[in-house]
Formats: structure tokens, C-alpha cells, sequence
């Protein structure tokens, strides 16, 4: 059984049962061989598996149609992003292995935030919106004043069921693990060749998270 993993004195409680004992690697590569190009992953932490994946079978990794990564911040001030930072080799792995790859940022995210959509969500009865609400109301137990803006990893899903309601730019990045500056996105004309994230049409994101949840 997997252990709950405890950052900046947050708990994520992973899940139960076979995805616990899993080969996430194994997995991976399976799903690379059989669907191609067809396959979209999602990425929603650190990129270790996928880095592994990557150093194992490259040829096989760079056949995958898409590659959508949350993490990292564009802002340019003091940050401290997980999802790129907890493991900064796999970061680099991933970005330079070529692949076609989408970041959104953190700060896609904080253009989500509208206490009406989360009234919405808390008045739901479906088993998702249940879900969905149950995570944010743990980690806001936690301290986490962040979650009240919705899940980040939300984003990563809505962006998979419907990329035109984001707006995107193609850039060549590279990551800062710096201190202060861990986790930010930064152009670099010697960096790898991403589609960034930078801004979103919030109303019709809202209304696409709120028909899923239903």
C-alpha cells in the first residue's frame, strides 16, 4: 500500500487497491504501444514515471500524439511550484525529449476563480461533483487557501475535452530551479519548444467544468 505523501504540510492520500501496486512505467509504455498517436497524456505531478518511460523507450514515448503537463508558473516574482519541482531531472528529461507538449501554468489557474461556480459545484449530487468538492474541502482544512480557486489539475481535463476555449503561444522554454524561482516557465531561445497556456475563456471553462460535473 502506497503512503500518503506530505508536502509543505499538505497530505495527498493516494488511492487504494491496484493503483497503488501498479507498474505506472509498465502502464505507461503499454498504452504508448497501443495507442500512438491517438494517445493524449495528462500530466498532474511530478514527471518521474513519465521520465522513466522516456529513458526506457524513447522511440516508443516520441510517438505520443500529446503530451498536456500542469505545472509551473509564468509570473515574474518569488515561486515555488511542486509539479515541476519535485523532481527537476524528470522535468528535464520530459521537456527536452521533444515531444508534443502543452504547459499550463499556475497562473491559467487563478483566472478561474469565482465563488458562484463553486456555490454551484456544493449544491451538486452527482458522485463527481461530490468528489470534487471533497477534495477542495480537504485541502482547504489543510491550509491550502489556494484550493478555493478550484483544482489546478482540473484545468489539464477541461484543456484535453476542448483546447479551443484556451488560448495558447508557441514558445522555447526552459524550467528555473533557482531559489525563490522554482518552477517558473521561462523563455529561453535555446530552451524546448512548448505550447504554453496563457489565457482561457473563463465563462465557457466554468460552464464546460459545471456540465461534466453533472
Amino acid at each position: 500500500m502506497a503512503k500518503p505523501i506530505t508536502w509543505k504540510n499538505l497530505t495527498a492520500h493516494p488511492s487504494p487497491g491496484w493503483l497503488a501496486t501498479y507498474d505506472a512505467v509498465a502502464f505507461l509504455l503499454e498504452r504508448v504501444n497501443f495507442f500512438g498517436r491517438d494517445l493524449t497524456i495528462l500530466a498532474t505531478g511530478p514527471l518521474t514515471n513519465l521520465a522513466t518511460a522516456i529513458k526506457l523507450d524513447t522511440a516508443a514515448t516520441q510517438q505520443v500524439g500529446s503530451l498536456v503537463i500542469i505545472g509551473g508558473a509564468l509570473a515574474n516574482k518569488n515561486t515555488d511550484e511542486f509539479n515541476l519541482s519535485a523532481d527537476q531531472e524528470a522535468t528535464e528529461i520530459v521537456l527536452k525529449a521533444g515531444l508534443n507538449t502543452v504547459l499550463i501554468p499556475f497562473e491559467a489557474l487563478q483566472k478561474m476563480n469565482n465563488p458562484l461556480v463553486w456555490f454551484k459545484i456544493q449544491g451538486m449530487t452527482t458522485d463527481h461533483a461530490k468528489f470534487y468538492a471533497s477534495v477542495i474541502d480537504d485541502q482547504r482544512a489543510q491550509g491550502n487557501g489556494e484550493a478555493a480557486d478550484g483544482l489546478f489539475d482540473q484545468l489539464g481535463a477541461l484543456y484535453v475535452l476542448n483546447p479551443g476555449l484556451f488560448r495558447t503561444e508557441q514558445r522555447k522554454v526552459h524550467v528555473n530551479f533557482s531559489q525563490n524561482c522554482m518552477g517558473r516557465i521561462v523563455q529561453d531561445p535555446a530552451g524546448s519548444p512548448v505550447t504554453v497556456v496563457t489565457d482561457l475563456d473563463v465563462d465557457g471553462v466554468n460552464n464546460l467544468l459545471l456540465e461534466r460535473l453533472s
